[in-house]
């Protein structure tokens, strides 16, 4: 059990709960004592790059932070408490403070170096990291029933069910501004920017789709956009996924939102174009169907290569994505011929293509991209990086040079 741990560093395991956090802020409460578990939090950003690479659905989902957070508190607990309090550039920021020991202080061990006892480097986490998730895996099942099992469908199992928070879109206002202001705040800014054209009375931009990570984060999805401010106009050819949504209308404006499988994604898309509608085009993988995301974008670009709105145009399609394994695969099917440099962008012209469409792999770098990530799609001559300046330059077209360019 992961309870035991976190108790003998100091930590409140009520302290993570969903509910606990929400109740803890709708009251005003200071119960949450942050300061236990604060550099957990830190070390986890600072590794955060580590944890969203991958092109499995299981990454995508979240399984690798979860596997992370368990490494960093065993990893922890091998200390000792030697390292509580200490100072330094890293060391107040990645070890507890000194009065995180626990109440029970002989619980830890604190007679001296023991061989291999010390925790794992941020760097050497890094490094390292294919292996000791695996490692982290098999040394740390999940107890059911009293027996030991493997942990990941149970890490599957909670973290569905920590996205699946239908009741954030019938919270009252009150709920609503506290989710507002203290968790989604950050990114609020530049999901209007993504979102909606300011050049064209507010309407939702006809050139991008949002991919999700995973199938489980669609309720959390439209939860984020609903909070927005969005009244949320659903349509969907999920019926399964989506059956159970019941959004509140919050404003007089009405946000279409169109839920497609990836299948169906381009055709959904030119049909968005030939009925000027202003919707929000919203891409649910199938991980039980498309198993990476480079399948599934792979599936939407051949799509978008053999059919457009108007014959013999070109597309310009651009990936954008936080994770450079995800595009590290999707290069291999736009073959083997270097990209063309047009205005500092490498394009690739897809093989066999009916209508002379580029597409261009961007990798994100507001997203905690390591440095060494950042440096390799920087020095591969199909991948390009960019910032969040330049990504809401691209979506208002101003760069675009093709009449029809989509970014997913």
């Amino acid at each position: 059990s992961l309870q035991s741990p976190m108790e003998t560093l100091g930590m409140n395991p009520a302290d993570f709960d969903w509910e606990n956090v929400i109740n803890q802020l709708q009251s005003g409460s200071d119960e949450n004592n942050e300061e236990t578990y604060s550099w957990l939090l830190q070390k986890m950003e600072a590794l955060s790059s580590i944890a969203q690479q991958g092109n499995d659905p299981d990454v995508l989902l979240g399984v690798d932070s979860v596997l992370l957070a368990r490494l960093l508190i065993e990893e922890q607990l091998l200390d000792g408490g030697r390292s509580n309090g200490c100072n330094g550039k890293y060391g107040g920021k990645f070890h507890p403070p000194s009065s995180a020991s626990g109440d029970d202080e002989e619980e830890i061990d604190t007679s001296g170096s023991k061989v291999g006892s010390r925790p794992l480097t941020v760097g050497e986490l890094f490094a390292n990291w294919h292996e000791l998730k695996h490692v982290t895996r098999n040394k740390y099942p999940a107890i059911v029933e009293g027996k030991a099992k493997d942990p990941l469908p149970e890490i599957r199992k909670v973290l569905r069910e920590m996205f699946s928070l239908t009741d954030l879109l019938n919270r009252d206002i009150s709920d609503a501004k506290i989710l507002k202001d203290k968790i989604f705040a950050s990114w609020f800014p530049q999901a209007y920017d993504a979102i909606f054209d300011y050049q064209n009375d507010m309407n939702v931009r006809q050139n991008t789709m949002i991919f999700l990570g995973h199938e489980s984060q669609l309720s959390w999805a439209l939860s984020s956009l609903s909070l927005m401010g969005c009244s949320l106009n659903i349509a969907s050819d999920l019926e399964e996924e989506c059956k159970h949504l019941d959004v509140n209308t919050t404003t007089n404006n009405k946000t279409k939102v169109l839920l497609t499988s990836t299948k169906n994604a381009w055709r959904n898309h030119l049909q968005r174009l030939r009925d000027d509608d202003p919707s929000l085009l919203l891409v649910v993988p199938d991980s039980s169907i498309d198993h990476s995301h480079s399948n599934s974008i792979r599936q939407i670009v051949m799509d978008a290569s053999r059919e457009n709105i108007t014959p013999n145009a070109t597309n310009n399609i651009c990936v954008v994505h936080s994770s450079l394994d995800v595009l590290k695969e999707c290069k291999s099917f736009v073959g083997d011929d270097v990209p063309v440099l047009s205005q500092g962008i490498r394009k690739s012209k897809l093989p066999n293509d009916d209508v002379s469409s580029t597409v261009t792999f961007f990798l994100s770098d507001w997203c905690n991209v390591h440095p060494s990530q950042y440096n390799y799609a920087e020095m591969d001559p199909w991948l390009n990086v960019l910032s969040e300046e330049e990504f809401l330059e691209l979506i208002s077209a101003k760069i675009v040079e093709a009449p029809y360019a989509e970014v997913l």
